[in-house]
């Protein structure tokens, strides 16, 4: 056995390592809830997990973009349900000012307010706005055409064209009820514009209704990535739970056999030490037995003077017997 450098404590220091590394990494890895906290832990995992989260990312914002085109067509629509309306008004009193049982004082009337709902659509017009955007008429009295991002990649956009709502647009910019003449031919006038922006109506319906098919598909399609991205990169918390045991209980195993491993170093040496002194001390107690059997050949003074006492008392003794 080696004692200077015990190889069997070598080896299960290194042990204990590997368990070390393990615990710590089933650790990371349940605090985390990520299986995939860097690149060495799975490289191809970790860019097909960047991959598709690009992707949902990339489909929230097409979701947010297209949640706004509905915000917008739900703006436009707001205002031509007031054109609509003030419409239905002017044609109502047209209506009422085309009959002779009205007089001129009357058609004047009827005319005031005519005006008025005409000026009031012309503001409509001109001031329906979407994020500083004109969406009813612009300097031209034309509203652009938008183009709304409702995908992830290039050229998945919708197109919104919206048409202009002032009066000159419709064809009733110069209309009146002043007279019968008037009032008739408004009427007819009238009778276009309310079909027409019926029409635009329902166009921005049929628009709004695309745009929420297409977050609705949208936010399948997110969700099915996300289930993906969690099966690439989430870590399974039961299994690493076992996984962080084993390891702690073989890091525990290994620091009791790494003292055991030390302490059979300890035995041997102090076996060796002890085995040194044992024949240090036999060594010593020969040497002193040896010295004392020299001494006690040499007999010293008192002993002389015994022996004498006990040679002059033994023939006393023999006399006295006789006697």
């Amino acid at each position: 056995m080696r004692i200077r450098n015990s190889l069997i404590a070598l080896f299960i220091q290194r042990i204990y390592g590997r368990h070390n590394d393990a615990m710590s990494e089933a650790t990371g890895r349940i605090s985390s809830g990520s299986r995939i906290n860097s690149a060495a832990d799975d490289a191809a995992g970790l860019a097909i997990s960047e991959k598709v989260r690009a992707r949902i990312r990339s489909m929230q914002a097409a979701m947010r973009s297209s949640e706004d085109g509905v915000s917008l067509i739900q703006t436009t629509e707001g205002a031509l349900s007031s054109v609509h309306a003030m419409l239905q008004r002017m044609r109502e009193l047209a209506v009422q000012a085309a009959s002779d049982t009205n007089d001129d004082i009357d058609r004047g009337a009827l005319d005031k307010e005519y005006q008025q709902l005409l000026h009031e659509i012309n503001d409509i017009a001109r001031q329906t706005r979407f994020n500083g955007r004109l969406l009813l008429g612009g300097a031209d009295g034309m509203p652009p055409s938008l183009s709304i991002q409702t995908g992830p990649d290039a050229g998945d956009a919708f197109l919104l064209a919206l048409d202009a709502v002032a009066p000159d647009a419709l064809g009733i910019g110069d209309t009146h009820v002043r007279s019968r003449e008037g009032a008739e031919t408004a009427i007819a006038g009238l009778s276009d514009a309310i079909n027409e922006v019926s029409m635009k109506r329902a166009a921005l319906g049929a628009a709004q209704s695309r745009l929420d098919a297409r977050v609705s598909s949208l936010e399948a399609a997110a969700e099915a990535l996300s289930a993906a991205d969690s099966r690439i990169r989430d870590a399974d918390v039961a299994q690493e739970m076992v996984r962080f045991t084993q390891a702690r209980l073989l890091a525990h195993m290994s620091t009791a056999m790494m003292v055991q491993a030390n302490i059979m170093a300890n035995n041997v040496l102090y076996l060796l030490v002890k085995q040194t002194v044992q024949a240090g001390s036999a060594a010593a107690q020969a040497n002193g037995e040896e010295e004392k059997g020299s001494f006690s050949a040499v007999p010293t003074g008192e002993e002389s003077k015994a022996s004498e006492a006990q040679a002059q008392a033994k023939p006393q003794a023999v006399w006295g017997e006789d006697s």
